[in-house]
């Protein structure tokens, strides 16, 4: 049991601290990859199907990195592959912004995803193994930090545009920072991290597969909204282009707020009661944004939704992560994999079948993932009668 598990109180150390920013570093090059694509299709003369495969790569990248990452943690500690994965992911950034061709820039974000991820599943599984019993509270605050880098990342670039350094000034901003927040945590100790070795091959147990599940899920609802919401907004709502964008902004914010307010409850509310209550409310407040057909409506049922949603993704990995001590490596490479698979078929899913029917009716997907999610967490938890009974924090 390392230091930040002791004592009365969360304690959040320097390497907590690092492993926060790492993710919200990640966060924020991950959310400016959607504003910088218009920009990228401009210089490069790309169609928007061209356009969408740089998302499409980098999710592709997640699924590498889920299926490696554990191996390179064991083989070479998590603080390698955590500074490893974060350099990487800023040369692939800087790799798309200079890139002459199609083909190179969508290398860059397959780069930009694979090593980032690498940061990503070294992140949950650091902040699992330091923090325990208390890692919900530790994910939550970590994703907050990650909402607020989400928020930035579309204002630093506008910004940077608007005052004239240009759109791949916004990625080699994020690479200095990188290097800053390296050169100030030189010294820092990832203790607590897995022995280097060989991995172990025990299988991960039936109820992290269960959970895993949940996990997907939820992170498809995540996504399948966010990916559509400026489009529905437009094609459906009635707003106008500028305004759509700039309201998909109240479901941002409001994921933010519920994550700021998320560790907070999980330090005080088990982790499978918050998952079960945040469905609750990501329902109600879908269907008013989705069938009410008044523009200030919407929103407020957007809003409501992403306070519903904010806490979907740090409570499942939690209890995902949870069902495996001392195979937190493992555990959360493979929680990479369920969200890599979210993102790479759910927006696509609603898309194919907007295609064929309409954006208004392929929305139904979403409330259909909700309320299968809130049947398969009925059902993991079912399955373990006494993990509805722990105390908060598991």
């Amino acid at each position: 049991m390392t230091a930040a598990q002791v004592g009365p109180g969360f304690g959040r150390d320097r390497a907590t601290w690092i492993t926060y920013l790492l993710l919200g570093y990640f966060a924020f090059l991950l959310n400016a990859l959607g504003p910088l694509l218009p920009f990228l299709r401009e210089k490069l003369g790309l169609t928007y199907a061209q356009a969408s495969l740089h998302t499409s790569a980098f999710a592709v990248g997640s699924l590498i990195a889920s299926v490696s990452a554990d191996r390179l943690g064991r083989r070479f500690g998590a603080g390698a592959v955590l500074w490893g994965g974060a350099a990487g992911m800023a040369a692939g950034g800087v790799l798309l912004a200079v890139a002459p061709t199609f083909l190179l820039s969508v290398l860059g974000a397959l780069v930009m995803g694979t090593l980032g991820s690498l940061t990503l599943v070294q992140v949950s599984a650091v902040l699992a193994r330091r923090h325990g019993e208390r890692r919900p509270q530790a994910f939550a605050e970590a994703n907050a930090v990650a909402s607020v880098c989400s928020v930035m990342a579309p204002l630093a670039v506008g910004g940077a545009v608007a005052a004239g350094l240009g759109w791949p000034g916004v990625l080699g901003f994020a690479a200095g920072v990188l290097a800053l927040l390296a050169a100030v945590s030189r010294r820092v100790s990832f203790r607590g991290e897995a022995g280097v070795g060989a991995p172990s091959r025990e299988a991960l147990p039936a109820r992290y597969w269960r959970r895993w599940a949940v996990l997907l899920l939820v992170v498809a609802v995540e996504f399948g909204v966010a990916f559509w919401a400026a489009d529905f907004l437009q094609g459906v709502g009635g707003f106008g282009r500028a305004a759509a964008a700039t309201a998909v902004s109240a479901f941002l914010l409001a994921m933010l707020l519920g994550r700021l307010a998320g560790g907070a409850l999980l330090a005080r509310v088990p982790a499978g009661r918050v998952v079960g209550l945040s469905l609750l409310v990501a329902l109600p407040g879908f269907l008013v944004y989705w069938l009410v057909p008044v523009g200030a409506v919407r929103m407020v049922g957007l809003f409501v939704t992403g306070l519903g949603v904010a806490n979907l993704y740090p409570a499942m990995l939690s209890l995902a992560v949870g069902t495996a001590p001392g195979r937190e490596d493992v555990a959360s490479a493979r929680a990479a994999l369920a969200s890599g698979l979210a993102i790479l078929l759910a927006p696509f899913a609603l898309g194919a079948l907007a295609d064929v029917s309409s954006l208004f009716q392929a929305q139904v997907v979403v409330p259909a993932l909700l309320i299968l999610a809130g049947v398969a967490l009925g059902w993991a938890e079912r399955r373990e009668p006494r993990e509805g009974r722990v105390r908060p924090g598991s």
